[in-house]
């Protein structure tokens, strides 16, 4: 059955791809994408898809503020 109104997996993907490219607009806009293409690979596997945006999210800021040149 379809749901109205949810989103799905990819758009809500792409909505943080957007929030990080703003938040560390200071960085190369190629590390942050690749930052969450990364992260969620990471999940690829996981059987409970509800929270994998919110999981994405933090590993790539997670990523991305590890490494030196990070400007939040």
């Amino acid at each position: 059955m379809f749901s109205v109104g949810k989103r799905t997996e990819e758009d809500q993907v792409n909505d943080v791809t957007t929030r990080l490219l703003e938040k560390y607009s200071g960085l190369p806009a190629e590390h942050v994408t690749a930052a969450v293409a990364d992260a969620h690979r990471h999940f690829v596997t996981s059987t409970v898809r509800d929270y994998i945006a919110l999981l994405v999210e933090r590993r790539a800021v997670a990523n991305l503020t590890s490494r030196p040149t990070a400007a939040p």
